[in-house]
Order: structure tokens, then C-alpha cells, then sequence
């Protein structure tokens, strides 16, 4: 049996639609733990349109690699 844990914290700065936090997304696989730390970004555009932005940073692990990725995100 494999599982995922994924935790997270956000801060959402007053008056604004941005936010700052960090992930940390683990995987128990095997008996083995890996983590990974995924620090984000996201900046609100307008009221409809924000765009995102995350890295991951292995916690251990010698053939793991960083990681980032960009989102656009559209809020309803």
C-alpha cells in the first residue's frame, strides 16, 4: 500500500487577491518516505485572472531533481 500526504499553508496578504505558502508533499512508498517542499506564489491580476507560480525542492534523495512549474489560473 502506497500512500500521499500533502500539507499545506498559505498566507493570503490583507486587501489583495495574492497569497504566499508552501506545500510539502510526502509519498510513502515501500517503506521509504520522500518528501518534496513546493513554495508558491500567486498574484492576483483582476478580479477574474491570477497567475501562479511553484517550485519543488526534494527533501533527500540523490536522484530526485528540482522542479517548477507556472499556472494561469482563472477564479469564477
Amino acid at each position: 500500500m502506497n500512500w500521499q500526504i500533502n500539507t499545506s499553508f498559505h498566507y493570503t496578504l490583507p486587501e489583495t487577491d495574492h497569497f504566499i505558502g508552501v506545500e510539502v508533499n510526502q509519498v510513502v512508498a515501500d517503506g521509504k518516505l520522500e518528501t518534496t517542499l513546493r513554495p508558491q506564489v500567486k498574484l492576483g491580476l483582476n478580479d477574474k485572472l491570477a497567475i501562479g507560480m511553484a517550485a519543488g525542492f526534494p527533501v533527500g534523495g540523490k536522484d530526485r531533481a528540482l522542479s517548477s512549474f507556472f499556472r494561469l489560473i482563472y477564479q469564477l
